[in-house]
């Protein structure tokens, strides 16, 4: 957040904006989400669709809906991804200037 409220200030303020702070903050947060994801992954404090149910399920039950949500948030997202970067990707590939 710090690096942010830096550019904020060096962009508006200052009128001297640079081009590495934005790719410095993007490296950190995707840091930051990586290492918390995988540290509540190991503490086993994730959140998963099963709250509700967390009563009076069968144990088939949960598996199914874990399952079931597993396949269409995975999946969307994965598509939405593609989706995104196919035309990036294309561009990528077609372009000569690839230095070797």
């Amino acid at each position: 957040m710090t690096v942010v409220c830096i550019e904020v200030f060096k962009r508006y303020i200052l009128n001297a904006p640079t081009a590495w702070i934005f790719d410095a903050a993007n490296m950190m947060y995707g840091t930051l989400f990586m290492l918390c994801g995988a540290y509540t992954a190991g503490a086993k404090r994730t959140c998963s669709g099963r709250l509700p149910l967390q009563l009076d399920a069968r144990r088939a039950w949960q598996a199914g809906l874990d399952l079931a949500l597993y396949l269409i948030f995975f999946f969307s997202g994965i598509a939405a991804l593609i989706y995104a970067g196919y035309d990036y990707a294309a561009i990528s590939c077609a372009s000569p200037n690839i230095p070797m």
